[in-house]
């Protein structure tokens, strides 16, 4: 999205702000996972926020959605797991990718884990840049 409009500055991205409406699925994506999980975590770990980044023009709050999975040992020839990523903000696509991972997985988990941590890395990105 943000390459997009660098590349054509006198473009825009309209961004859906609604909350996301995924129906079909089995979770409940009303709940708030923030304060839910916070109640079991007393000492809450909170977000690195530069002291330096412009204050916002508007006081609306953006729903940050991620969907990621892994497909452990997907390629038959290297074995290396596979990550899919899918970013909304609001209803909106922003990012979306799918790539082997860089190391071979030796579980599931492992394949997991390592989707998650790219998942993780690639919303803070869009955090910031959001910011």
């Amino acid at each position: 999205m943000f390459g997009y409009l660098k590349r054509r500055p006198k473009r825009r991205i309209v961004v859906d702000s609604r909350s996301p409406n995924f129906s079909g699925f089995e979770e409940d994506f009303s709940k708030d996972y923030a304060s839910i999980l916070g109640e079991g975590y007393p000492d809450k770990a909170s977000e690195e926020v530069d002291c330096n980044l412009p204050k916002p023009l508007v006081n609306e709050l953006l729903d940050i959605t991620v969907f990621v999975d892994s497909d452990h040992a997907h390629d038959k020839i290297t074995h290396r797991s596979a990550t899919g990523l899918i970013i909304f903000v609001g209803r909106t696509p922003v990012f979306i990718m799918s790539r082997r991972q860089g190391a071979v997985a030796t579980s599931t988990y492992g394949a997991e884990l390592c989707a998650m941590r790219i998942a993780v890395e690639e919303t803070i990105a869009i955090r910031y840049m959001l910011r």
